[in-house]
């Protein structure tokens, strides 16, 4: 046996001598030892091999850069260690150790149109977890293709072996994972991820990212973070400061996103009130939070009170509900990114600010000006007014003299008969037979007209409503209004019902429907979804079986969901999207915008449900399209995309939805498609679509909607159109609403001095 200073002198020499380009230094501290080489920049690879013996040489790394500080445990017995330089060759597309950044492992190449983020992806052979290998990833976008080109033991292995090996808990001997690089170059951050198919230990995490954070060489500065994957978020942010305790601190993609965005443009003048999101709800009932007040929370729940403005201190998307009403209502919604501008914000907390929010050659910025004490009463009530919204024209809700229609003949001028939705669903039927629900009918104002009229002590159940809100205005008093409105909704769930005959020509008009598939009853008002006000998310939609109606009991489960232990109904499901008439926002909406609530009603669009289990993807996308009249026509397309039925218009925020954009004229064939945000629930570099030609596909179906929706407003030479869609076999769409996005012409900003 060696001592160590023999060991760390015959250590020295033999690197020393072996290296002709360089030299090896190579310390010894607590049973580890750290080598560093300094030497040419020559591009070639590096071995470091030990031995027992001087005879018999053990490869322990390999690095395509010269190794620095590289860490490594210490055999049992004394060893020596050598470096062996040799020229490059077919094999050298890995690496042990990882400099940051080396264009020669990481991607940031652009494949099939998208624009993929840096990264380096890696595998661990648990066995030997001192040994990371850091594959080409250009040449090898998938972990499995370098397991079997480079990995020892592994050139046969089969795709599920593979699988089985490396992605669950038991029996695991790969761990697989990638580091990334945040697109802008200013940020000297770096992230690790772990992928796997089950969330793992937070020990094992740990150790993990320390065996891997070691084999990183990094400038001088550098921070590094651990991005968990969807499958291990769980772990680690209910784990963070435990990690944090490990040092390692746990982010989310979040923390790159380094520029503004703007959701709705526009000003707002008012008090900025700062809320969390679970408290937004209580602080607007008991007056904490009004409308007169611009909202600032971090994270922007599926549904807001209507307030002057919103200041999100997380990323949101521009699909979302609240965006969509926002932009309807010319509300200023924006993302104010960076930590400057973020406390800032925080600091104004309390006080009287206009903000003013607008994209200015495709940037987004935003302006907050302190104006606390600089406005008489008066000065500021004229402010206010100019942007009072104007009072919406409804087409009144009209007897057709059926309970039903079909949708294939719906048009625009049916919103008096079955709602916006409904009207505009006929788009989607004649354009897409094929990628639209069918069948699908709608639920006229007949019936709701009818429903509204049933007695209800010595009045009908309609006139008892109207007494309850006799009196409302604009802004209400929202604690007595929301127990109002409560009371309704539960009078038209639970304490009013169909006719039997009623009943009966429900039944009827569902007879073309499979009695054991699952309905889905959508809200279709003649309030929204028009070419004046779009109401997105303001009402309710539910699902409903049929045999729960017809099969003579009151005992669950659902015959359509085992899962439901009550009987789900269909007559119980179009209740309940009636009583959404009186959501608390609808109805201050509907009160803000000065409709004469006897005009207006609920029809309903039905068709199959998209059980949330089937669902392989589901999204939204926006079509901004521009014919001038002495131009062609153009399209910018935004495609909003998630796996599963996970949400997109209101995502949570550590797992982003994918946005694809395209630009394209005439026909959306040769549209230039481009990912401009990854999906968090994504492994790696892949798309929620699998392919590119499937982006193509969705596009041609939404273009082709498109066209039919402008051939009904031939004049019309800019319109917004907002879709709805889901993917239940792979390659296959259905694209179930279209909608136009009002344009509000916008006020400009006062001048305060």
């Amino acid at each position: 046996m060696f001592s160590p200073a023999r060991f760390l002198i015959f250590a020295w020499l033999l690197c020393l001598l072996d290296m002709a380009d360089g030299q090896v230094n190579l310390a010894v501290l607590d049973m580890t030892a750290t080598l560093t080489q300094a030497g040419s920049t020559e591009l070639r690879m590096h071995h470091l091999e030990s031995s027992l013996d001087f005879k018999h040489w053990r490869m322990r790394a390999v690095s395509n850069d010269v190794f620095e500080r590289y860490h490594l445990p210490l055999m049992e017995r004394a060893s020596f260690y050598r470096v062996r330089s040799v020229d490059l060759d077919e094999t050298s597309d890995w690496t042990n150790q990882l400099r940051v950044p080396d264009e020669r492992i990481f991607s940031d190449a652009t494949i099939g149109g998208f624009e993929n983020p840096t990264f380096a992806k890696f595998t661990v052979l648990l066995a030997e977890s001192d040994r990371v290998y850091f594959q080409d990833s250009d040449r090898y976008p998938f972990h499995f293709d370098f397991a079997r080109a480079r990995l020892p033991g592994f050139a046969s292995i089969s795709f599920a072996e593979y699988v089985r090996l490396s992605l669950f808990l038991e029996g695991q001997e790969l761990l697989l994972g990638t580091i990334i690089l945040p697109s802008d170059p200013n940020v000297t951050e770096v992230a690790i991820q772990f992928t796997g198919n089950e969330p793992f230990p937070r020990e094992s995490v740990a150790t993990w990212f320390g065996a891997v954070q070691t084999r990183l060489s990094l400038p001088e500065g550098w921070r590094t973070f651990y991005l968990p994957t969807f499958e291990q978020s769980d772990v680690a942010f209910q784990n963070d400061t435990w990690f944090a305790e490990q040092g390692v601190v746990v982010t989310t993609a979040a923390r790159w996103i380094t520029e503004n965005a703007c959701y709705s443009s526009g000003w707002a003048l008012g008090r900025l009130k700062y809320v969390a999101p679970a408290d937004i709800e209580a602080a607007y009932r008991d007056g904490r939070l009004t409308y007169e007040d611009i909202l600032v929370t971090d994270q922007i729940p599926a549904e807001i009170p209507v307030v002057a403005g919103v200041l999100a201190l997380s990323p949101a998307t521009s699909n979302a509900h609240v965006a969509i009403l926002a932009r309807s209502f010319g509300i200023p919604f924006a993302y104010p990114s960076g930590l400057a501008l973020q406390e800032q914000i925080r600091a104004m907390d309390g006080r009287e600010v206009l903000l003013v929010v607008s994209s200015v050659d495709g940037e987004c910025k935003i302006r907050l000006q302190d104006v606390e004490g600089k406005l008489t009463p008066e000065k500021r009530q004229k402010i206010l007014d100019s942007k009072w919204p104007p009072k919406v024209r409804v087409s009144p809700i009209n007897r057709s003299g059926v309970y039903h229609l079909d949708t294939e003949h719906l048009s625009p001028e049916d919103i008096d008969s079955v709602g916006g939705k409904a009207a505009n669903f006929g788009f989607l039927r004649r354009a897409l037979p094929e990628n639209s629900p069918s069948p699908a009918i709608a639920l006229t104002f007949d019936l709701w007209m009818d429903f509204m009229d049933q007695p209800f002590g010595d009045i009908t159940l309609g006139e008892s409503i109207a007494v309850n809100l006799r009196g409302q205005s604009f802004p209400p008093d929202v604690a007595s209004l929301r127990s109002i409105l409560e009371q309704i909704r539960d009078r038209i769930r639970d304490g009013a019902d169909f006719t039997p005959s009623g009943k009966e020509a429900i039944l009827q008009a569902l007879a073309g429907f499979e009695e054991k598939r699952r309905l889905r009853f959508r809200s279709s008002t003649n309030v929204e979804d028009s070419e004046i006000f779009s109401g997105a998310g303001l009402y309710d939609s539910y699902s409903g079986c049929l045999v729960d109606d017809t099969d003579d009991d009151a005992e669950g489960p659902s015959a359509c969901d085992a899962n439901r232990e009550d009987e789900r109904g269909v007559f119980r499901a179009i209740r309940k999207v009636y009583a959404s008439f009186y959501n608390e926002n609808s109805f201050i909406e509907r009160l803000r915008h000065g409709v004469d609530e006897s005009e207006v009603g609920m029809a309903i669009l039905v068709h199959y449900s998209f059980p949330d289990d089937l669902e392989v993807a589901n999204g939204v996308a926006i079509l901004d399209i521009r014919k001038p009249a002495d131009a062609g026509r153009t399209v910018a397309a935004q495609v909003v995309s998630q796996v599963g039925a996970n949400s997109i218009t209101n995502p949570s925020n550590d797992f982003l939805p994918e946005v694809v954009k395209a630009n394209y004229q005439a026909g959306s064939a040769g549209a230039e498609i481009v990912v401009s945000q990854r999906s968090g629930l994504v492994e790696d570099d892949g798309y929620v679509l699998e392919q590119i030609e499937a982006y193509e596909a969705l596009l041609e179906g939404l273009d082709a909607a498109a066209l039919a929706y402008e051939s009904y407003f031939p004049d019309e030479q800019i319109l917004e159109l907002d879709f709805e869609w889901k993917q239940v076999v792979p390659g296959e769409f259905q694209i179930k609403q279209v909608r136009r996005i009002p344009r509000r012409a916008l006020v400009p900003a006062p001048v305060i001095e």
